[in-house]
């Protein structure tokens, strides 16, 4: 109800709704998760436009990741809403991250997003900070490059090869 107000106060004017990453960990949905993707399906029901991942999403290993948005995604009641990852790196060769691996294939999980909205265009990507990685000891053998560095590319990339308007980073 209240996103519905907002979106209907701000009348013409673009609104983004989007999630800084951790949208699945502190409640008991938290362990059903791998078979229900129920937080990815609230966030997609409720209109959010994209996310990003949080430490959190590696609770249950990239396996239980991978099994999360297989099920958000398999559940058919509407799109799932991009995942945004600039910074994410899958290891050569390890069975223990290929599903997750696939699912960035797939196109689920991608490094950043173009919206057009109220005429503007908004480019929006997602990144892995420092200390988030730091404390995802779960999240091997998948790792996340250098925050700073891919930010400085996907500014680049937005501005100059998408012609961007707005540039936002979801950052966890």
């Amino acid at each position: 109800t209240l996103i519905e107000q907002r979106r209907a106060a701000a009348g013409e004017r673009p609104v983004l709704l989007l999630d800084g990453g951790d949208f699945s960990m502190g409640t008991l949905f938290h362990t059903v998760t791998r078979e229900t993707g129920n937080e990815l399906r609230l966030l997609s029901t409720l209109g959010y436009d994209a996310t990003t991942l949080g430490n959190h999403e590696f609770d249950f290993r990239p396996a239980g990741l991978a099994a999360m948005i297989e099920s958000a995604a398999g559940a058919g009641d509407r799109a799932l809403l991009p995942i945004l990852s600039s910074n994410i790196r899958f290891a050569a060769q390890h069975p223990e991250d290929e599903r997750l691996q696939a699912q960035h294939a797939a196109g689920r999980i991608a490094p950043y997003k173009v919206f057009d909205k109220g005429g503007i265009r908004f480019g929006v990507f997602g990144l892995m900070g420092y200390d988030a990685v730091e404390v995802s000891p779960l999240m091997a053998p998948v790792s996340f490059a250098d925050p700073v560095q891919v930010a400085a590319e996907m500014v680049r990339t937005l501005r100059e090869q998408e012609r961007v308007d707005v540039v936002i980073l979801l950052s966890h």
